[in-house]
């Protein structure tokens, strides 16, 4: 039997977390920090794909690269406690092909990036084993196709927070 697992937290300096070293995980790739130093998650072997996802007002903007979108998430948040991320996994159920899962996540990821109009990175990790899901990383700022511009507020709002977090479980 399948359970429904959808959990949903931000990055925040405060807590010494830092984008591009949350991205690098979970891409399960190797990415440089600001200050130069690496965060080396090569080895993860769980990670079967991962995807930048654009809001499709951006359609005609070439995808930027993963480092440049995390890089571009730290700087600019200027705080020493920002966030500097949102994040989320879902469970997947169990059972479907590749294409299938992709799709899903896929979807997901752009109903995300169209309803907030901000960079989305998933990635689909154990797709073949007893856990599949997907993990998500989003800016805290909307992307206009070159730029992080204005601080989005929505999930942060004691009104409209919780139900947004409503709308990203269903």
């Amino acid at each position: 039997m399948d359970f429904y697992h959808a959990h949903f937290d931000v990055g925040s300096r405060s807590n010494g977390q830092n984008a591009i070293a949350m991205a690098a995980y979970a891409g399960g790739i190797r990415l440089q920090k600001l200050d130069g130093t690496m965060a080396d998650y090569t080895m993860k072997k769980d990670v079967r794909a991962s995807k930048i996802v654009l809001p499709q007002s951006c359609k005609k903007t070439i995808t930027p690269p993963t480092q440049w979108v995390w890089e571009q998430a730290e700087l600019a948040e200027k705080r020493k406690n920002s966030t500097v991320a949102r994040k989320g996994d879902l469970a997947l159920p169990k059972g479907l092909s590749l294409q299938e899962y992709f799709a899903i996540g896929k979807a997901y990821s752009q109903d995300i990036a169209d309803r907030y109009n901000v960079i989305v990175y998933v990635n689909f990790h154990g797709l073949a084993g007893h856990n599949p899901h997907i993990d998500l990383m989003w800016t805290t700022r909307e992307y206009d196709g070159e730029k992080l511009t204005v601080k989005t507020r929505i999930l942060d709002d004691q009104t409209s927070g919780p139900m947004e977090i409503i709308w990203l479980r269903e």
